[in-house]
C-alpha cells in the first residue's frame, strides 16, 4: 500500500464514523449519560425530604 492509499483510507474511515450509524450510536450514550447525571443530581437535591420525613 501506497502512503497515500492508506491516507485516502483514514479520510474515508473518519467519513463513515461522522456520517455514518456510529455517530448516532454514540450520540445516543451521551444523551442518555447526560440524562443519567442531570437526573441523579435533581434527586440528590430532593433526597433530604424523603429522608426527614421518614424519620420524624
Amino acid at each position: 500500500m501506497k502512503k497515500e492509499e492508506i491516507k485516502e483510507k483514514g479520510i474515508q474511515g473518519v467519513k463513515k464514523i461522522i456520517f455514518g450509524r456510529t455517530l448516532f450510536v454514540i450520540f445516543a450514550f451521551l444523551i442518555q449519560f447526560a440524562l443519567l447525571a442531570v437526573t441523579y443530581i435533581w434527586l440528590r437535591d430532593y433526597s433530604y425530604v424523603f429522608t426527614y420525613s421518614l424519620l420524624y
